[in-house]
């Protein structure tokens, strides 16, 4: 809850700067409203989180192999963000398409090796000992799971054996994931109006 309460809290001050919203929140009476509506505010909550989960799962098989994956996406997408930033400047605002296409296809990578890097081939990819320290999941496990990601194409090996994305994310996860935010809209629309009239 108090993950929640912090999520759309974030998520009102980003509204209220285009001037979408206009109630003034904090988290402590976001938490307070939430409790108080407890039963509704948690079917929203799984009417959102369930699907999302049961997708997941019968696209990776499991939700292990899902984290194993989601650890080289999110290392993949930091490394990008950091490359945007210096190429671009840290406060101009990117597409979110634009960012996944260039993110899952890695065309980003020449920018970085010729531009940032010179001559000097920066990898983006991530070991199978850095996703078992980061996720807490058994080094021979995450290894297991790779080769699962490798063998039906949702991940690949860089020239230093690291872990990378392929663009199968775009033609597979992409409109997966366009499904999965039109919930998570449905439940910050419906919580905020009940923020708004409390």
């Amino acid at each position: 809850m108090k993950y929640t309460a912090a999520y759309i809290l974030k998520i009102s001050e980003i509204l209220t700067k285009e001037k979408l919203y206009s109630k003034k929140l904090e988290v402590k009476m976001i938490e307070n409203v939430l409790k108080k509506n407890f039963s509704i505010t948690w079917r929203w909550f799984y009417r959102m989180q369930i699907p999302m989960i049961i997708g997941y799962h019968d696209m990776f098989e499991d939700l292990t192999t899902f984290h194993v994956w989601g650890t080289v996406c999110m290392n993949q997408a930091f490394n990008y963000s950091t490359t945007l930033s210096k190429r671009n400047g840290s406060n101009q605002t990117h597409e979110y398409m634009d960012f996944q296409k260039e993110l899952f296809t890695g065309d980003y990578n020449k920018f970085n090796e010729e531009i940032i890097l010179g001559d000097k081939a920066k990898s983006n990819g991530v070991s199978a000992m850095s996703v078992s320290d980061m996720t807490g999941i058994p080094r021979a496990t995450v290894i297991r799971k790779c080769k699962f990601l490798l063998k039906n194409d949702y991940l690949r090996l860089n020239e230093k054996k690291q872990y990378i994305l392929t663009d199968i994310t775009t033609e597979k996860i992409l409109p997966y994931q366009k499904s999965i935010f039109k919930n998570k809209a449905k439940f910050i629309r419906k919580v905020l109006n009940l923020l708004t009239i409390s």
